[in-house]
């Protein structure tokens, strides 16, 4: 439908929506906006509407899924006295949250919210199966120091290898890549590219992405424990009068997304758990 239709249509004369194989409408490009940062938000808006209308629970992305959950948190939790623009830096997990891999990373959430069909999502998992069989070839395979090997090593500006090395070793030294190692080393069956290219980024860049991963695990811990609707932050001993003010401002669904409000510090988290442990056991006596 061309967009001066779809602007001048009153609202209840579209068609209901369909919760699988229907194409999402860009909400923020509808409303003239033209940057991502306005355009995001009000998809992410358009799908929790149509959520709402649906009955379903809402739909919310946390930070480390995307930036778009990033963005919402942030204003949601800290506030923003000027325009807000979403940088990679206010990312925590900007090293998983890539534009390399976003469909791979939300494929799954978007075909359960019927915007991404069956095809897409199963194009999606088959490249993360194929990226994990190649990674297992890479950290399986065994190099041994033959006279082609070393000359290939050294045509490339680096060291030769005097005993047996996992071919991983060898991608991750700055002077290889997958292509020039793929070229000596290629594997048994053909790699697609988009697996290709993930493969060699995990292996790359495996102990900042593991210890990115372990801060998601902390992260989803304390996001696990909830704050109940009805807690009374002034009750919360050991909290400073400015902490528990703005918590009663923000009200905070879970101790994760009180961690990230301003000012709030390792010790108050502790002290609002244990007030928060003793008020849900009131509330179960």
């Amino acid at each position: 439908m061309p967009l001066n239709m779809i602007i001048s249509t009153p609202w209840n004369s579209f068609p209901p929506l369909k919760p699988k194989n229907q194409r999402p409408v860009f909400a923020g490009q509808i409303n003239g906006t033209s940057g991502y940062e306005e355009a995001g938000p009000r998809a992410l808006a358009g799908i929790n509407a149509a959520c709402s209308v649906q009955k379903r629970p809402p739909f919310v992305l946390d930070r480390s899924q995307a930036y778009m959950g990033v963005m919402v948190d942030d204003l949601v939790t800290r506030g923003t006295n000027e325009p807000y623009r979403m940088f990679t830096s206010r990312a925590e997990y900007r090293l998983l949250l890539r534009e390399d891999n976003a469909d791979l990373r939300l494929s799954r959430i978007g075909n359960e919210l019927g915007l991404v069909d069956d095809e897409t999502l199963n194009f999606c998992e088959d490249i993360q199966k194929q990226t994990q069989r190649e990674i297992h070839r890479i950290k399986t395979l065994v190099v041994k120091p033959t006279e082609a090997v070393n000359a290939f090593l050294l045509e490339r500006g680096t060291t030769p290898i005097t005993n047996g090395v996992k071919l991983e070793q060898l991608l991750k030294r700055a002077e290889l890549d997958y292509a020039s190692l793929q070229a000596l080393f290629p594997p048994p069956d053909p790699v697609p590219p988009r697996a290709q290219e993930q493969a060699e980024i995990e292996i790359t860049y495996e102990g900042y992405i593991r210890r990115q991963q372990n801060e998601i695990k902390k992260y989803k811990d304390l996001e696990r424990i909830r704050i109940p609707e009805h807690f009374d932050y002034t009750a919360a001993p050991g909290l400073s009068n400015e902490l528990k003010e703005k918590l009663r401002q923000i009200l905070p669904t879970s101790l994760g997304q009180a961690s990230r409000i301003d000012g709030m510090t390792p010790a108050a988290i502790s002290v609002l758990m244990v007030a928060v442990s003793a008020f849900q056991n009131r509330s179960q006596t």
